[in-house]
């Protein structure tokens, strides 16, 4: 039997496709926190394996946590890392606050791929935090990652809240 096409161009297509198999949406609140302070916290919650908390919000959770009218049960299971990847996410704030995108390390997967055909042990962080952006009171913000994990929030100096919409992919329940 032979294959149509080298496993790693499949994979390519799969992170690279432009098709969102989900909608999310979050509203949340920001603090007046330091950048440190909001990192801590954030990484306290991941720690404890939290999806959400003060300065976190993963990708999915609410999407995955929505209700199928037809049956009365959630679509899926909250955890993390999140199978929902965010591939376009808009950001409405309703006073100055910074966000940070958190990314799967695409070499990270490639090592974990890698893994399975040798005996290679992943050496590249599993997570990308990205730069603080400064998103100002009454804007929109777009932001396109390739593989959108969640994000980190607070307040630049009054508390405030932020609207995020999520458009991305649910691997393997597409």
């Amino acid at each position: 039997m032979a294959l149509l096409e080298d496993p790693h161009a499949t994979w390519e297509k799969r992170y690279e496709q432009v098709h969102y198999g989900y909608r999310d949406f979050a509203s949340v609140t920001t603090l007046p926190l330091t950048e440190a302070q909001a990192l801590g916290l954030a990484l306290i919650a991941l720690a404890a394996g939290n999806t959400t908390g003060t300065t976190l919000y993963t990708f999915g959770v609410n999407a995955k946590a929505k209700v199928n009218p037809g049956t009365g049960l959630a679509y899926g299971t909250v955890n993390w890392p999140a199978n929902c990847l965010g591939r376009k996410i808009l950001i409405y704030a309703t006073e100055d606050a910074y966000v940070s995108l958190i990314s799967l390390n695409p070499e990270y997967i490639k090592q974990v791929i890698a893994q399975t055909y040798t005996d290679v042990v992943p050496t590249a962080s599993q997570l990308i935090y990205e730069v603080d952006e400064l998103i100002l009171s009454g804007t929109f913000y777009n932001f396109s990652p390739t593989l959108g994990a969640g994000i980190i929030f607070r307040a630049a100096t009054l508390l405030g809240t932020l609207r995020i919409w999520i458009g991305g992919n649910v691997e393997g329940g597409e």
